[in-house]
């Protein structure tokens, strides 16, 4: 539709709104970028300010992160052994007596043989083959248990 052919007072009501819609949005668009670069400068102020607070806030994180993994460890690596010491009814299971020194002792010493072998540069879907090679080969010889 040509230009001629749309009425005055829709091209003024068009222009208006444009206009107020330029008013708001430009202004609005300015103060974000300067407020984000102020921002962002000042944010570095503070950071160089303030390093000896962020060591110790990184200190802290890397302790609960340390927590957290082994909390990890112990609840997604289980390792059950059904091997008892002795006979009959004085036969005691070596996993009880290892869970009763430190929960979870047979997961954190699997868990340090992968440490180890990731240390080593050992390809991880090496590592992968062997550990289901090794529990197959485990259960089957009656060392390990579900």
């Amino acid at each position: 539709m040509p230009l001629a052919l749309v009425p005055l007072w829709l091209l003024r009501e068009i222009f208006r709104h444009d206009f107020i819609l330029l008013i708001f949005n430009i202004p609005a668009y300015a103060v974000r970028y300067i407020g984000a670069m102020k921002g962002y400068e000042l944010v570095l102020i503070i950071w160089k300010r303030f390093s000896w607070v962020n060591e110790q806030i990184y200190a802290g994180a890397s302790i609960v992160g340390v927590m957290v993994i082994g909390g990890m460890t112990k609840e997604l690596i289980t390792v059950n052994t059904p091997i008892s010491i002795g006979s009959g009814d004085a036969a005691a299971s070596i996993q009880e007596i290892l869970d009763g020194i430190m929960p979870g002792m047979l997961s954190l010493g699997v868990m340090g043989i992968y440490y180890w072998l990731l240390k080593k540069k050992v390809n991880v879907i090496v590592m992968i083959v062997g550990t289901a090679l090794f529990g197959i080969l485990c259960a089957w010889l009656g060392i390990l248990a579900c």
